[in-house]
């Protein structure tokens, strides 16, 4: 089968500028959306994140650059009395955006840290995809393949929050291109293979898109002399993961201490998708095309665009890839979607040929157009309605209440909250501690707690005689317009 060669340029001042003025707003959007992270969706799991970097951050301030032991073991904030090392995926995100919430408040490290996933994301639609596609033998414009990158419901839901996946899948997408290009440059494909381990390592579900290897050479009659070296360089790319999930994820759990908020990855395919079963499946791969890798709504358009088109390949290679990343995750993958994000490599490159292939046909080439504008704006709006939502229009304001409640815990305090499985009070005053959810009151009375002061943090507004009886208290208020925190001040036992 020869994959033939098409070319697509954005052709037109006002479709050029209509581009560009679309990129700009999503931009925009993203940043006023960055006020008032965790938001959106799987906030619990952006939480987890802002936490593991803010725990590295407060490691380096306490001890330095011993705290580089993070790399291998990895700390969550929730982490009570213990160190909180936990068996997670590789932190590279953490490592890398820990140092920004040392030069500041809390929200400017998450708005620092946010913003250069962002960035990230931009360069690698802006510089990189184009190249990659190239080797898919179809050519687009830079600006097409940002306004492609960002109508793409996954990629975009994930380029602008703090959660590996925004990293994972641009790291992939770099390392592969230049694996691709490497050529007879050993340098070059072992800065590929470098970059997609650590890509692997921080989401492994974006394994999937590894797989673009062994198919480009599979379909690109050009790309076939080099079959074997991008099948070596798949293997490659995930040595460093599989260490790190298999055997070093075992060693982390035997010595860690404090609470385990990630599960074990387990590598059993025929069983997760014997968990998902046929009707799962199936709804799945119906699903994911309609609110997902594709244009939201829309997917099924560009589906059954490729099919008439004769890109039956492309389309098989994305539902393959599909399946393959249920069989990674199995039943889990129904409430956590992004975890399809490897996938859309393939949504991208189906997009990226059938624009080009009906690039003389007006009406259907309008038509696409227009849906990927459609994309675009959807998550611009998705944007806009998140930070509407979680702001009030610059009404609440969390970050504010976990100031002032910071300014009045001595250092020398324990934090308790009552948060539940996820960080957020502590996330907004910036401290380690611990969750202790509905028993925020009791935990003062309970083992090592006894002995040491507390900063108790709660919704609740409790009387001095009901809390850890025989010991100072001392409650002060944290209030804002919008919401009011107990402060309470346990001295040591």
């Amino acid at each position: 089968m020869v994959y033939s060669f098409y070319t697509y340029h954005l052709k037109g001042r006002w479709l050029t500028c209509l581009c560009w003025l679309l990129i700009a707003v999503f931009v925009a959007s993203s940043l006023q959306r960055f006020v008032v992270h965790p938001s959106g969706g799987h906030t619990h799991r952006q939480a987890d994140t802002i936490g593991m970097s803010m725990m590295f951050a407060e490691d380096l301030q306490g001890h330095g650059l011993r705290a580089l032991d993070f790399v291998a073991y990895p700390k969550v904030f929730q982490r009570g009395l213990q160190d909180g090392i936990n068996a997670s995926e590789f932190p590279l995100l953490n490592l890398v955006t820990g140092p920004f919430f040392l030069l500041g408040s809390p929200l400017t490290g998450v708005f620092l840290a946010s913003l250069l996933v962002l960035l990230l994301n931009l360069w690698a639609a802006y510089w990189y995809l184009p190249r990659h596609l190239r080797f898919w033998n179809v050519q687009v414009d830079s600006k097409t393949a940002l306004l492609l990158w960002f109508c793409a419901g996954t990629v975009a839901s994930q380029s602008n929050v703090m959660m590996p996946e925004g990293v994972a899948l641009p790291l992939v997408l770099i390392g592969t291109t230049h694996i691709l290009e490497a050529g007879l440059n050993w340098k070059k494909l072992l800065l590929g293979i470098l970059v997609c381990n650590l890509g692997v390592a921080a989401k492994p579900t974006v394994a999937v898109a590894m797989a673009a290897l062994p198919a480009i050479a599979l379909l690109v009659r050009e790309q076939r002399h080099q079959g074997m070296k991008l099948i070596f360089a798949m293997g490659a790319s995930l040595v460093f993961p599989a260490f790190w999930y298999l055997p070093h994820a075992k060693h982390v759990l035997s010595i860690a201490q404090g609470p385990q908020i990630f599960a074990l990855a387990q590598l059993h395919p025929i069983a997760s998708l014997k968990q998902v079963g046929w009707h799962g499946l199936l709804e799945l791969c119906r699903r994911e095309p309609y609110h997902g890798q594709f244009p939201m709504f829309v997917g099924w358009i560009w589906i059954l665009a490729a099919i008439s088109l004769g890109e039956w390949l492309a389309v098989l290679i994305y539902f393959t890839a599909l399946i393959a990343a249920i069989s990674l995750d199995g039943a889990h993958i129904f409430v956590h979607a992004y975890y399809f994000i490897g996938t859309s490599l393939f949504a991208l490159v189906i997009m990226a040929r059938v624009l080009a292939r009906t690039a003389k046909k007006r009406r259907i080439h309008a038509l696409l157009l227009m849906l990927v504008f459609w994309g675009v704006l959807f998550n611009i709006r998705g944007n806009v309605w998140v930070w509407a939502r979680n702001s009030d229009y610059w009404r609440i304001d969390h970050w504010k209440t976990g100031s002032i409640a910071r300014s009045m815990i001595p250092n020398s305090y324990h934090l308790i909250t009552d948060d539940g499985a996820y960080p957020l009070k502590m996330l907004f005053i910036g401290r380690s501690g611990t969750a202790a959810n509905g028993s925020v009151l009791d935990v003062c009375n309970r083992g090592a707690y006894l002995s040491i002061p507390l900063a108790i943090v709660t919704d609740q507004s409790p009387l001095p005689a009901q809390i850890c009886p025989g010991r100072r208290v001392e409650i002060k208020t944290a209030e804002t317009s919008f919401e009011r925190w107990s402060v309470i001040l346990v001295n040591g036992g």
